[in-house]
């Protein structure tokens, strides 16, 4: 028997992905859910290494859409891969799931400091009381932040995170799609504890890509605090492009 204590891992994030019908509220033609979605891949990949996380999509059902644990820069989805829209919303039992789920990860030390981002239009039509596991999750330790899309019921969203002492933000008041996809991005940044520096929006112009090697380069100049660290970079493409591969030098 090893005489030092073992180091368990930090209690981490789960992302709940509301797919309900009333999901499929439009952006300039795209529905909310593929957003919801694509921010539950945008949580996945911004994590480290040794960062727990996993998804749920859920509408009166749960899905797993990436189990709980450690990061796997594996995990992915491809169009076809994407839930539609439609069914009842059960909040309450998304949250039941999620809880659950951390609970038993965290048996030995429990999960206190562990974070649930829930994304919906915050409006249950279906399960069990909502507040019996707003309730559970805050005397846990768990503290839930939501984002808030279409006509969202405000209210229940905000004391949602209220209770838990997490924060409330409403995504739904773009016109444009590229703006809602960079400001939910840019919110779930900040609440995983990283400060964005740089963003750009729109197509990038073919005269300011330059090709050496066999590879596309575009440059731009940003000022980067002093004692900054741990620099990621993320990139949203049309669904038509193929992603290749991007580099931050």
């Amino acid at each position: 028997r090893s005489p030092y204590p073992q180091i368990l891992p930090l209690a981490g994030t789960i992302l709940v992905l509301d797919r309900s019908g009333s999901m499929a509220v439009e952006t300039n033609e795209i529905e909310a859910v593929q957003y919801v979605q694509e921010a539950g891949l945008f949580l996945y990949h911004s994590s480290n290494d040794d960062e727990l996380v996993g998804t749920f999509v859920y509408n009166g059902f749960v899905d797993e859409l990436f189990s709980y644990g450690p990061y796997d820069a594996g995990n992915d989805l491809e169009e076809v891969d994407f839930f539609a829209a439609e069914g009842l919303t059960n909040i309450a039992g998304a949250l039941d799931e999620a809880v659950d789920t951390l609970e038993q990860a965290h048996a030995e030390t429990g999960p206190n400091g562990a974070r649930i981002v829930l994304l919906s239009d915050g409006v249950q039509t279906t399960g069990r009381d909502l507040w019996d596991q707003v309730e559970r999750a805050n005397g846990l330790g768990i503290r839930i932040d939501t984002l808030s899309f279409g006509a969202a019921d405000a209210a229940t969203m905000e004391a949602i995170a209220g209770n838990t002492d997490g924060q409330a933000t409403p995504v739904s008041e773009r016109e444009d799609a590229n703006e809602l996809k960079m400001v939910m991005t840019r919110r779930l940044s900040e609440i995983r504890g990283r400060t964005p520096i740089f963003t750009h929006l729109g197509e990038i112009p073919a005269n300011e890509i330059a090709s050496e090697n066999g590879i596309q380069q575009w440059t731009r100049t940003f000022v980067v605090p002093p004692f900054s660290g741990d620099l990621q970079a993320y990139d949203f493409f049309p669904r038509e492009m193929p992603k290749g591969d991007f580099a931050l030098r």
